[in-house]
């Protein structure tokens, strides 16, 4: 697990701020802070404050909070943050992941689910939630524009690995993913891995997340001299 030396939870309602200091301090086993704003924050982190895990509250407006998000990492580069939410969004999603948080946790979680999340950050993975394969199964086409941006990133990917990489934004097993693409399953965990090495994603949901912002989250077909038709539906 990564040194963490202070948790921090940044969140205006202070039932649900307080009760997330208690968690975090006795299942971290650090010191654990509350502030009702970032500003509050701000003002009072020092520079022993090296390795702090930042529970932030996201608000409704995702462009503002990612800009904060993103001045917060230049001021503390080693801060691990994640994204507090009261509602499941997609656009916020992936604005907080761009933005460069570690996570985003629905405040509806438990808080056995919310000490497992954490830690998992803390291990250096990023977690969001379950239900974000499941949308990003369930984009709408991109017609042309798809095909372009398809064709040029055949230069990083091979077309099985974006057929893979496909199968894989919808959530499936690998077992599920060589019964789509007619390979054996072992032939899957090597395009996986080779799929992960070259977008420098750690983990499937990073793959898919880039597979989304790339339009490459639909099952490609074969169009004219062979090119890859992203968007189409079928039958």
């Amino acid at each position: 697990m990564e040194y963490i030396d202070k948790a921090v939870v940044v969140d205006s309602n202070p039932i649900y701020r307080e009760g997330l200091v208690k968690v975090l301090s006795e299942a971290l086993g650090v010191d654990c802070v509350g502030f009702s704003s970032l500003d509050l924050m701000l003002g009072a982190a020092t520079g022993e404050w090296e390795r702090a895990l930042l529970l932030l509250d996201f608000g409704c407006n995702c462009t503002i909070a990612a800009d904060r998000i993103g001045h917060l990492k230049n001021k503390f580069p080693q801060f691990l943050v994640v994204v507090l939410s009261e509602l499941y969004s997609d656009d916020h999603i992936l604005c907080a992941f761009r933005s460069g948080a570690r996570g985003y946790i629905l405040k509806q979680t438990n808080c056995e689910a919310i000490i497992k999340s954490v830690q998992l950050i803390c291990l250096g993975e990023r977690v969001y939630p379950s239900q974000l394969v499941e949308a990003l199964s369930s984009a709408e086409p991109q017609g042309a524009l798809g095909i372009q941006i398809t064709n040029q990133l055949l230069d990083v990917l091979s077309r099985r690995e974006v057929e893979v990489l496909a199968v894989l934004c919808e959530g499936q097993s690998n077992k599920l993913i060589a019964r789509r693409c007619g390979i054996t399953e072992a032939t899957v965990k090597v395009h996986v891995k080779a799929i992960l090495r070259k977008l420098k994603a750690r983990n499937r949901t990073e793959a898919a997340l880039w597979a989304h912002d790339h339009r490459l989250d639909r099952p490609p077909l074969s169009g004219p001299g062979g090119m890859l038709v992203h968007g189409a539906s079928v039958g």
